[in-house]
């Protein structure tokens, strides 16, 4: 199948922020699922539009299904910088299968995804409780998936061995200092936890790709938090009123969106299901994990990872599996047979591939 992958090249759009999780895990993974079956082709939307403004970057990507006559256009929305009239001439005139992935619909589907799903053939959502959601709106070209891990890079070594690791760290969390974190992470360090935490906002910083799986690997415990950036604070507020596309200019958001807008921030505060509930246990890593959502859909709890319902839930199943290496080790190697076997991206496309009629 020859598909034109449509999502981001840097993180968020900013090229010092190096390359974006579209980038390291959908384009990766399409290129290569199904020992390379697929020819895929990236168009790196904010790359272009940054270089030719919003119109011109639309009309790159006409040229780009002009020149590669794709079955599929596998989009990764980020903001509004695609023009509907442009996906809809794709959809409807060219006949061409469009599809997008829409991320945190437990907020954003107030005030973005119903707005652009009826421009896609099919869209997917990772948020159960958004099905009847888009239903209400008379949108039933959605399809229920949830994230997973790029298992060609999320890899562990072949001479690794859960009996054997050496530990670096006691407990770690890898991602960005942002919500309830901090105050987590304070709470078990007064409490007597030596918790390493590296990202954007932490003292310690960003980590190299191949140095966050070693921190996955070589902690006795990995930390991962459910609730989404923002919450009330003044950045996520001001989203009200303003928003960002990739060349991350500030626009005032018009005065219609501003009910949306409201009910959107007042949501963003809620919990959901990461992509590190599924890329630590595939890299070897022994997980407690945030509740949120059906994750019992895809773990079982206290046998592949341990979840957690408060901070003081969190610091005593720290402290119990701490003390207990075998089991934790046992619960490690169990999430990362069922990650390896149930939960990576090749999976999770080719059910999609199947729902929407490209895949037998």
């Amino acid at each position: 199948m020859k598909i034109i992958f449509c999502g981001l090249k840097y993180e968020y759009g900013v090229p010092s922020r190096g390359l974006s999780f579209e980038y390291y895990n959908f384009y990766d993974t399409l290129m290569k699922m199904n020992n390379g079956e697929h020819s895929v082709v990236h168009f790196p939307f904010d790359v272009y539009y940054r270089e030719l403004g919003q119109k011109g970057m639309n009309q790159k990507l006409l040229e780009y299904v002009r020149n590669h006559q794709p079955d599929l256009i596998f989009f990764f929305l980020f903001n509004d910088e695609f023009q509907k009239d442009v996906l809809l001439y794709i959809k409807n005139e060219l006949k061409i299968t469009t599809f997008n992935w829409f991320a945190d619909d437990h907020w954003r589907f107030y005030n973005f995804s119903r707005y652009w799903a009826p421009f896609f053939s099919f869209v997917s959502t990772t948020d159960a409780e958004s099905i009847p959601r888009y239903h209400k709106y008379g949108i039933y070209n959605v399809v229920q998936t949830q994230w997973g891990f790029n298992h060609f890079l999320y890899q562990i070594p072949s001479d690794f061995d859960f009996e054997k690791v050496i530990y670096r760290f006691d407990v770690s969390f890898v991602g960005q200092n942002h919500s309830n974190r901090e105050r987590i992470v304070k709470f078990l360090r007064s409490n007597g936890i030596d918790v390493a935490c590296f990202g954007r906002g932490w003292a310690s910083g960003r980590l190299e790709f191949n140095e966050m799986l070693k921190v996955f690997r070589n902690s006795k415990i990995n930390l991962n938090f459910s609730r989404a950036s923002g919450g009330f604070k003044p950045r996520s507020l001001a989203s009200i009123l303003v928003t960002r596309r990739c060349d991350r200019k500030i626009r005032l958001q018009p005065i219609s969106r501003l009910p949306q807008n409201i009910k959107a921030t007042i949501h963003r505060f809620g919990k959901q299901i990461k992509g590190r509930m599924f890329e630590i246990p595939g890299s070897g890593g022994f997980l407690i994990t945030e509740k949120a959502g059906n994750i019992s859909d895809y773990f079982i709890e206290d046998k592949e990872i341990v979840v957690f319902d408060s901070p003081k839930e969190l610091l005593e199943k720290i402290r119990y599996y701490l003390g207990n290496d075998s089991l934790r080790k046992e619960i490690a190697y169990n999430g990362f047979r069922r990650a390896v076997s149930e939960h990576t991206y090749e999976h999770r496309f080719n059910n999609i591939f199947k729902q929407i009629g490209l895949k037998k």
